[in-house]
């Protein structure tokens, strides 16, 4: 008989917001969370109390059992920008948006998270992509590492710090110094870097749009590089547009990616390994080489 607890791990990026909460700076953090299967609603906003280390870092946490569903958070002034899935999936936006359970007053944090499809090291576990808030008056996050944190899974149950992703845990993953690494990028940035996982290979997650946008996003890409014009497109599918999608020479490097890897499109929103991300970015580059290079350009 297997008497050993359900373990839960996770890996987080901190970031200095320069921002203050009462008496608690706050802190951004992300990465990715594994635990067993249905343990966690994604569909809720978790509270997470943390824990302060002999030296002022974060020496682990405990996330509170105590869910608050997506229909109970709301802004100050009446609005939830998670009934909406467009604005429910852009973590930069969720991220400065005044909706999270903290304390003016004790060290507490928040966190969501995002079911991902990339593989875990328990076969029991499911991952998510984690991120939220910490205020804190008294703990400094480590900002240049990303931290590994493990614990059991059971109610109330702690996570401790474990070290640094690519040093004392995975110390085969090459991390980057963070701090650096992610200088003038917006948060949802973090994800697109293959840094992430507990298997042999690390990942990237492109995105962390629902299903009907990913499809949407799909659509749009496809009736574009097929030469449709936007006003071709029915508005229930064109709504979902994102920034930059009818750009010319966007649309220009998608034909041409569309005509040469047939399977560009449908994999574009998948999680990949350093190796694929590495293949899709010299896709890019030939593809852009291409365009510009093109008389028409």
């Amino acid at each position: 008989m297997n008497t050993q607890k359900p373990t839960q791990r996770c890996q987080l990026f901190f970031r200095e917001t320069g921002e203050t909460f009462g008496d608690n700076k706050v802190h951004s953090f992300g990465g990715i969370f594994e635990a067993p299967k249905g343990a966690y609603d994604a569909q809720a906003v978790y509270q997470v109390a943390p824990q302060r280390g002999r030296d002022g870092g974060l020496s682990g946490f405990v996330v509170l059992p105590d869910k608050i569903p997506f229909e109970n958070i709301k802004t100050p002034w009446g609005y939830s920008p998670l009934h909406d899935p467009q604005s429910a999936s852009s973590v930069d936006y969720l991220l400065t948006s005044p909706i999270w359970p903290l304390s003016q007053v004790f060290n507490l944090g928040a966190l969501q998270l995002r079911k991902i499809d990339i593989p875990s090291a328990d076969p029991e576990n499911e991952v998510f992509g984690i991120f939220g808030i910490l205020a804190a008056s008294d703990i400094t996050p480590d900002y240049d590492s990303i931290s590994v944190f493990e614990g059991p899974h059971e109610y109330a149950g702690f996570m401790d710090l474990q070290g640094r992703l690519g040093h004392e845990v995975l110390p085969e993953r090459n991390i980057p110094p963070m701090v650096e690494h992610m200088r003038g990028d917006n948060f949802s940035a973090l994800w697109r870097k293959p840094l992430w996982g507990f298997s042999d290979e690390p990942y990237m997650i492109p995105s962390f749009a629902c299903e009907e946008e990913v499809n949407a996003w799909k659509e749009i890409a496809k009736r574009l590089a097929s030469g449709d014009a936007p006003e071709d497109i029915p508005e229930e599918i064109w709504k979902w547009r994102s920034a930059g999608q009818t750009d010319e020479v966007f649309v220009a490097a998608l034909t041409y990616l569309h005509e040469q890897y047939p399977d560009h499109i449908d994999t574009a929103y998948v999680p990949k390994t350093a190796a694929q991300s590495e293949e899709i970015e010299q896709r890019m580059s030939e593809a852009i080489s291409h365009v510009l290079s093109s008389p028409r350009m």
